[in-house]
């Protein structure tokens, strides 16, 4: 059923992301394109989700794009200000 499937799906795409992560932090390349594969697969598991619960739910496709933009916009905002941090860290020694 959707709201079983909405407790599930995400968690196997999150373990999809950290198979890779795993793999790529190990430098391991054999496999790495049936893992990324896999992860496309549960991506679009999870999207399915997302979409039925929007059906069920009755939540509109402009609230969810309010709130896409509003998190990408904090994401964004969050990774200048890690760049930031970098830079001035780079240059407090002298790299």
């Amino acid at each position: 059923d959707t709201l079983n499937n909405a407790m599930t799906e995400p968690g196997e795409m999150v373990q999809a992301v950290g198979k890779l992560r795993e793999m790529d932090g190990r430098g391991i390349k054999d496999g790495r394109e049936e893992a990324v594969q896999h992860l496309t697969e549960e991506m679009a598991d999870t999207i399915v989700v997302i979409v039925n619960l929007m059906e069920i739910y009755g939540i509109d496709r402009m609230a969810l794009n309010r709130w896409l933009n509003i998190k990408q916009s904090r994401q964004d905002r969050r990774a200048d200000e890690e760049i930031e941090k970098r830079e001035a860290g780079a240059e407090k020694n002298g790299d």
